[in-house]
Order: structure tokens, then sequence, then C-alpha cells
């Protein structure tokens, strides 16, 4: 689905990728349009005066995207009653965050 039509990101993407994820980067495009949205998205033209006022805008959207995120997380581990609510937390701060097996000390 090589087209002249396609912006140059999905081409790009697509000459540096292997055949997995060529394969996997065309479902997604043409499935979703995710891709052509992020090439839009990124070379949007800021203009001369206001550049900081755009960069502070990008970065509270990065910051509220990865809050909601974390947020989501939490919802399935964080248990709020009197009984379960510190263990979770530990559970989460510890060997959820660093990935580990292990118990830390107390």
């Amino acid at each position: 689905m090589m087209g002249k039509g396609l912006p140059v990101v999905i081409v790009k993407l697509r000459s540096q990728a292997s055949a997995a994820s060529h394969v996997i980067v065309s479902w997604i495009e043409h499935r979703t349009g995710v891709v052509t949205a992020l090439e839009k998205f990124l070379h949007e033209p800021a203009p001369k005066r206001g550049t900081w006022i755009y960069t502070f805008g990008s970065a509270n959207l990065f910051l509220i995207t990865l809050q909601f995120l974390t947020g989501i997380l939490l919802v399935f581990y964080y248990v709020p009653t009197t009984d379960h609510a510190w263990n979770s937390v530990y559970y989460g701060a510890g060997r959820w965050m660093d990935g580990s097996k292990r118990s830390r000390p107390r």
C-alpha cells in the first residue's frame, strides 16, 4: 500500500522497520490512522511568537495524560480498605514499581 498520498513519516517508518514491525505499523495505520494523526500533531506549525506557550501546553497535556494512565494503573492495585490499603501501597511502591519479586525490608 505504498501510494503517492502517504505522509513522509509513514514512508520513513516503513523503510526503517523490519518485516514484522512493518506489518504491525501498517495494520495500526490502516485500522486507526494513528500514525498519520501523530505525524500531523508533531509537525504542527507554531507561530514565531508564543512558542513557549505552545511548549507548556504540550508539556501540560503530556503530564495530564501520564497522570490519567498512572491513575488507571492504581485502580487495578489499590485497595481502599483499612485492612489492605497499606499493603497495596507497599506492593505498588516496592515490588510493582521496580519489577522485582523480592520484598523490601520494613
